[in-house]
């Protein structure tokens, strides 16, 4: 049976991807050697499945579904602009999330908590949480990729300047979305959508 390589995730709302766009498009102008991601594209992930069977998500689904009823919409807000690890060789380029109540942190600790389940692992063929234990959780969109050292400088000199910040918003669902590797990179497709209701 096919597997799918599979993410929990909140989508970004529009309005705060219109203003990630004007950012991407200042961070473009350093010339450094970034794969950017697409706008449609930028999420925040809760958690990470891999490689899980189609027999394993049928269970899996229902599993969220109880480890995220009565949870209500979720109040968060976006700011600033960084790099993943800090420091002179930077992999990653994101954007923040200001989750100061705490809520996203506990929809994460509530899927951990639900996929940790022996039966589920059992399923999948394998553990669906890191057994040693994830790093510490940091909500953020991934906005891009950085392939080589090349401008690297001018890259993080020009985020220093960004202003990057948007209003709070209402988070109203979690999504499970495939991720397809194709030539051209990875296609985003949501697989089933949780409605967050208290």
């Amino acid at each position: 049976m096919p597997s799918l390589r599979l993410f929990i995730a909140i989508e970004t709302p529009a309005t705060v991807t219109g203003r990630l766009l004007e950012v991407r498009n200042a961070l473009e102008r350093a010339g450094a050697d970034v794969r950017w991601e697409p706008a449609g594209k930028y999420h925040c992930t809760l958690h990470f499945l891999g490689d899980t069977g189609e027999g394993a998500m049928r269970r899996i689904i229902p599993a969220l579904e109880g480890a995220l009823h009565g949870c209500s919409p979720v109040r968060i807000a976006y700011k600033g602009i960084g790099f993943f690890p800090a420091g002179l060789a930077p992999r990653i380029v994101w954007a923040g999330i200001l989750d100061e109540e705490g809520r996203l942190a506990s929809l994460h600790e509530r899927i951990v908590t639900a996929l940790s389940s022996g039966e589920l692992a059992m399923e999948a063929g394998r553990p669906l949480v890191n057994p040693a234990g994830d790093p510490p959780f940091h909500p953020h969109m991934t906005l891009g990729r950085i392939k080589s050292p090349r401008n690297i400088g001018r890259l993080t000199t020009i985020a220093e300047t960004c202003t990057f910040e948007h209003p709070p918003v209402i988070i109203r669902e979690v999504v499970v979305v495939q991720s397809a590797l194709k030539s051209g990179g990875s296609v985003y497709t949501t697989l089933r959508s949780i409605p967050l209701i208290a």
